[in-house]
């Protein structure tokens, strides 16, 4: 199990909003949007050594650019690793759209996991 040490923080969900990279936690009147460098710099690290990569959810509030990096990272570090052949995703549709963003294209894999649209 993972968990970040560092997050990209905003005080309000807007794609203008003022923005900062803070360790640890996230302080009173702002909301952590995404993992920060070290982080992805973390999971992409430990994804490249994994056999299977099991995931819960998109790392960030993809849908808005200035916090999608997390999220497209890690995506590009399953997609490069030989992980995405055993990739379980829990949560797949928010999940397929950002792995598409990403530019991530492949079809499901047997594991995946996902419900009929």
């Amino acid at each position: 199990l993972l968990l970040p040490v560092d997050h990209l923080i905003a005080r309000e969900l807007s794609a203008d909003a003022e923005r900062r990279v803070v360790p640890d936690e996230v302080p009173e009147g702002w909301k952590g949007l995404d993992i920060g460098p070290k982080t992805r710099e973390a999971f992409a690290a430990e994804i490249a050594r994994a056999g299977t990569v099991l995931w819960n959810g998109p790392m960030g509030v993809f849908e808005l650019a200035p916090f999608a990096e997390g999220t497209f990272a890690v995506a590009k570090a399953v997609a490069g690793s030989g992980a995405a052949a055993r990739l379980e995703l829990v949560r797949a549709r928010r999940e397929t759209v950002a792995r598409s963003l990403a530019g991530w294209a492949r079809g499901p894999t047997p594991t995946d996991r996902r419900r009929p649209e």
